[in-house]
């Protein structure tokens, strides 16, 4: 299975991570470098899905950020899996979007 995600989520999980008072600048760096070992494919941000994003947002009433993820998934014409409950009931009409429990 592939995995795509903005690139706005290596910067997300950085900044997380620094603010772990448990956790040094090298293991911060460390964790980075795991996470681009998994070959997770980041996706930068591009005009046409920034503009979905947007949109995706403004009708389903969520951040430009986690619509971004189904943007990357309408553009890909892959589905996009939320474990959010919230999040998935938001999106519930969205396009190529299914709750993780679909799965299990």
């Amino acid at each position: 299975m592939l995995i795509y995600v903005p690139d706005l989520l290596t910067y997300e999980i950085a900044n997380v991570l620094r603010f772990k008072p448990d956790l040094s600048q090298g293991q911060v760096q460390a964790a980075l470098n795991s996470l681009y070992d998994m070959q997770i494919r980041i996706v930068k941000g591009s005009r046409k899905v920034v503009k979905e994003a947007i949109h995706l947002a403004y009708l389903y009433d969520v951040t430009v950020y986690d619509a971004a993820f189904v943007a990357i998934a309408v553009n890909l014409n892959i589905p996009f899996i939320a474990a959010d409950d919230k999040l998935s009931q938001k999106l519930a009409k969205a396009p190529n979007v299914n709750q993780i429990s679909v799965f299990a």
